[in-house]
């Protein structure tokens, strides 16, 4: 008992270090004309940035985030929370609340001018803490992006958050940041990214790397329908929901000089982002069907298709449970869960793409 004592007492005081020390100082915050809680650079444990994106410039990034400046007075914090979800009209977003906190900040001043503590060298626990961004605002608005003293083991100080609990919400915004799910993709339960389906045990090489169609399961309270073997023709079928993507060409850049050589076989795995998303008509749905029900194919080509569909057939209204996937170019073929390819015919890759392109 004794020496548990003494261990645990060790792996806790162990990651505090020693105030001050060898820890590198924090240079002084820059100021600026207000605070963002969606500077793009903000959070990055939540959503990476987008680096291919268009620089918003009403959303610069924020300063480095440093040491409150001698000749700055803050009259009120701003922390942003970054875990906020927000649906409207045009989909379901990523968000961003920005809490407002007053009162008095004197103990808050004093936790955040803290030093940091050395780097400890000895054990530290191994969570991830989520450290929200935190503005100070002065009277006339200007704002700086606020520095967390950390431990020895890189945590933040317990002071900071102490003293922010300490103080009064004055008011609580949720902001857009990123839409996730366009609203077309949620009406028709597709995903916003497609998914890589699988000849036998083998993936396909021109497949996406993320899931691209939704758990299927119906409505609440809507029973769901039998599950379908996937070696079982689908018969009976009187509808399929339908969903579309589009994959990014490969790039034609050659490689790197001393980049690996190419493992024959390898398998590049490829996004497919949503286009659009609806239902087949019941007679094009059985015409899918039945290609589904077909011999299976051995793929003999070696394009790549840049459009899929992700197709759900159903029956009485519930989806059942298989999913097929068109090619609607490269080699034309129709995926069905674990059995392999089929041809597709012209005349039915035809009707698929005059019923999901208009």
């Amino acid at each position: 008992m004794l020496l548990g004592a003494v261990t645990v007492s060790v792996l806790l005081t162990g990651c505090a270090g020693a105030p001050g020390g060898n820890a590198q100082a924090t240079e002084i915050a820059t100021i600026v004309d207000g605070y963002d809680c969606l500077a793009p650079n903000l959070g990055g444990w939540v959503l990476p940035p987008d680096q291919t994106g268009t620089p918003d410039p009403e959303h610069p990034d924020a300063p480095a985030a440093g040491r409150v400046p001698a000749d700055f007075t803050p009259t009120l914090a701003v922390r942003c929370d970054l875990m906020a979800s927000i649906e409207d009209a045009e989909g379901r977003w990523s968000g961003v609340t920005a809490v407002t906190l007053t009162g008095d900040l004197t103990p808050l001043l004093a936790a955040l001018a803290e030093p940091n503590d050395a780097p400890w060298l000895g054990p530290c626990t191994a969570d991830m803490e989520l450290v929200p961004p935190l503005w100070l605002v002065d009277a006339i608005g200007r704002a700086i992006n606020a520095h967390y003293p950390s431990t020895g083991c890189g945590k933040t100080k317990p002071g900071v958050r102490d003293a922010l609990a300490g103080l009064t919400v004055r008011e609580s915004t949720t902001l857009k940041q990123t839409l996730v799910e366009p609203r077309a993709a949620i009406d028709s339960r597709c995903a916003t990214e497609w998914t890589a389906p699988f000849d036998g045990e083998t993936l396909l090489q021109s497949t996406g790397s993320l899931p691209g169609i939704e758990d299927v399961t119906p409505a609440p309270g809507t029973p769901r329908a039998a599950t379908v073997p996937t070696d079982a023709a689908p018969t009976e079928i009187d509808g399929m929901r339908w969903c579309r993507y589009a994959v990014e060409a490969l790039p034609t850049d050659p490689p790197e000089s001393g980049a690996a050589t190419a493992i024959p076989g390898a398998i590049t795995l490829r996004t497919g982002r949503f286009v659009a998303g609806g239902t087949l008509d019941t007679a094009t749905a059985r015409l899918v069907a039945d290609v589904a029900a077909s011999e299976p194919v051995p793929r003999s080509c070696d394009a790549t298709a840049a459009m899929f569909l992700v197709l759900v057939p159903s029956q009485g209204g519930q989806d059942l449970d298989m999913t097929f996937t068109a090619e609607l170019d490269g080699c034309e073929l129709l995926y069905r869960d674990g059995s392999g390819s089929r041809a597709l015919p012209a005349d039915v890759r035809d009707l698929l793409i005059a019923q999901t392109t208009s």
